[in-house]
C-alpha cells in the first residue's frame, strides 16, 4: 500500500462496539476522497477524533447497513488531523467489517 497508488482498499474490523478503531493506514497527504462500504447487517460510522471514544450517529457520519458512502475529505491541510486527531471507526455490533478505499491524487 502507498500514497503513490491511485487508489488503495483495505478492511477494518471494530471488535467492540462503542470502542472507536483508529483506520490503518491513515489517509495519506494526497488522498482526496475516501469511500467506504459497509456489506454487513450493523451501522457504521466514521469520524475524525483522538482515542477510542464510541462514535454514533449523534457525533458521526453513519453508514448504513448494507450500503456505502463517500467522503470528499479535502487536502491535508484543512483536515481535522492537522492535531492528533486520526479518523476512525465504530459500529452498532461488536465484529462489524467496513471496506474502505482512499482516492488518491497524482500530485504529491
Amino acid at each position: 500500500m502507498s500514497e503513490f497508488d491511485p487508489f488503495e482498499g483495505f478492511s477494518t474490523t471494530v471488535a467492540t462496539s462503542g470502542s472507536a478503531v483508529e483506520l490503518s493506514p491513515q489517509p495519506y497527504s494526497n488522498t482526496h476522497t475516501v469511500m467506504v462500504y459497509n456489506g454487513t447487517n450493523a451501522d457504521a460510522y466514521l469520524r475524525w477524533q483522538t482515542g477510542a471514544t464510541a462514535i454514533g450517529a449523534s457525533n458521526g457520519v453513519r453508514v448504513p447497513a448494507l450500503s456505502s458512502i463517500q467522503l470528499a475529505i479535502g487536502p491535508k491541510s484543512v483536515r481535522p488531523s492537522s492535531g492528533a486527531a486520526t479518523l476512525r471507526a465504530d459500529a452498532s455490533a461488536n465484529g462489524t467489517v467496513i471496506n474502505v478505499t482512499y482516492v488518491n491524487g497524482v500530485a504529491y
